[in-house]
């Protein structure tokens, strides 16, 4: 029976995914970008939005600014004896929100455009708000890497499954 059923649509569309690289705290952040999926998108731009001033608001600038960041936050060491070895241990967790409009805390209050908000924004109006990090003294183990290229812009690794990687630095973070 569920193989005749059609899959649900998804619930979010991957956008970006980037590392944040902290030498001083000795962490590595890989961050994933979430936004709203097409269909939604698709659903609000057929039955037209505008703004509190009754302006039509087009959904595509919309849609590069709402999103929600999922960080997680490891804590990277080498061993002197073997220093392309990158040892990682799971550190914390965040998830964070941005939305396409500035939401000050006095429409937050009001249920009507926090609503609309949320209709139109999804959980990312939560988030920007409301920002959860999870971060504690239990750290677990989170895998390990090797690098095999280094300079100021590309990194070059090998995962502990076998995977292989280029980072690429950017002069501008997108997160």
């Amino acid at each position: 029976l569920a193989s005749i059923l059609p899959s649900p649509p998804p619930t979010a569309k991957l956008g970006r995914i980037g590392q944040e690289c902290d030498s001083i705290q000795s962490t590595i952040t890989n961050v994933i970008e979430w936004k709203k999926p097409d269909w939604i998108t698709n659903i609000f731009s057929s039955m037209g939005t505008s703004n509190d001033n009754g302006d039509e608001v087009d959904e595509e600038d919309n849609d590069n600014n709402t999103r929600i960041l999922q960080k997680v936050k490891c804590q990277a060491k080498a061993n002197p004896n073997k220093p392309c070895i990158v040892q990682l241990t799971l550190a914390g967790l965040e998830l964070v929100g941005t939305t396409s409009t500035s939401t000050s805390s006095n429409n937050m209050n009001s249920n009507n455009n926090f609503l609309s908000s949320l209709l139109s924004e999804g959980p990312a109006t939560i988030l920007s708000k409301n920002p959860i990090t999870v971060e504690g003294p239990l750290k677990v183990p989170f895998g390990q890497f090797e690098i095999l290229y280094l300079d100021e812009e590309i990194r070059i690794i090998q995962t502990g499954q076998g995977y292989y990687a280029v980072n690429m630095r950017e002069n501008k973070p997108w997160f």
